[in-house]
């Protein structure tokens, strides 16, 4: 639900050591090497005549078949048969219904109707509902239907089990809280965030003479292909070096509303799996 996905890129960090990432921020696009580049997309192209990246403005129209046009950017296959930014429900069909803008009824790609939560007696119909525009429905361990805004904080979800773990916290003890770095075992050890402010994630890295995993203090080593998408964009590879070095320059990410969906996707990817 689309809730999730923005609850995940809004939660904010506040970090006393180590290194940690702007996830608002990315590498400018002329820094960049050929395959970096690439994996800017939303905001970088590749030049192969003058071998260079460029900045560009990614628009959904740009895309022409359906199975190219890019959901994670907010963009939408329409009956129009275009890829386009979301408008209304009507224009979609059952099968192209944007999940989390809309809900498919009698087939047919419906508005998210806004419901009283305490109307609703099963988990499933409660999960599925709407109070607001800005909240929405869910079922507590004390089976009931309450009401939590859309992008709550990892301490408000204490009631709610299955909504903090889904939403990349750490239940223990009837508490929901942010996930620390010691938290991860080996496999997830990669990125988390804490409780603060702005955009900022931790970097975690597994420490081989403890053999656990801790905040990283060098990201340096973090392989050529992962060195952008490990960072957030925040970090390049430098065909000099050799090395994941800091991005000496960040641009804001000015993108269409449906920013925080792409973002939201890859932090979930790091995060919960």
């Amino acid at each position: 639900m689309l809730f999730k996905i923005l609850f995940t890129v809004t939660l904010s960090a506040f970090v006393v050591k180590g290194i940690s990432f702007d996830s608002s921020k990315h590498c400018s696009c002329s820094l960049l090497t050929e395959a970096d580049c690439i994996n800017q997309k939303s905001w970088c192209q590749w030049d192969p005549n003058d071998k260079e990246c460029i900045d560009i403005y990614a628009i959904c129209d740009s895309y022409t078949e359906a199975i190219t046009c890019q959901v994670e950017l907010g963009c939408f296959w329409n009956k129009n048969q275009e890829c386009a930014e979301f408008t209304t429900c009507s224009d979609y069909t059952d099968k192209q219904c944007p999940s989390g803008l809309c809900k498919v009824v009698n087939e047919t790609c419906t508005t998210l109707q806004v419901e009283k939560c305490s109307s609703k007696t099963t988990k499933d119909e409660c999960n599925e509902s709407y109070d607001s525009m800005d909240s929405h429905c869910q079922w507590s361990k004390a089976s009931t239907c309450d009401s939590l805004p859309n992008i709550p904080s990892c301490g408000g979800l204490a009631d709610f089990q299955d909504l903090c773990l889904e939403s990349g916290c750490y239940y223990e003890n009837g508490n929901c809280r942010e996930k620390k770095c010691s938290d991860f075992a080996q496999t997830q050890c990669l990125l988390t965030y804490v409780s603060g402010s702005g955009n900022q994630y931790t970097y975690c890295s597994w420490n081989t003479d403890t053999n656990k995993c801790v905040e990283g203090t060098d990201a340096s080593k973090i392989a050529q292909s992962n060195c952008n998408t490990y960072t957030l964009n925040n970090y390049r590879w430098s065909e000099d070096q050799k090395l994941c070095v800091a991005c000496d320059d960040l641009d804001d990410n000015d993108l269409p509303n449906s920013y925080s969906i792409q973002l939201g996707v890859l932090l979930l990817t790091f995060i919960l799996h």
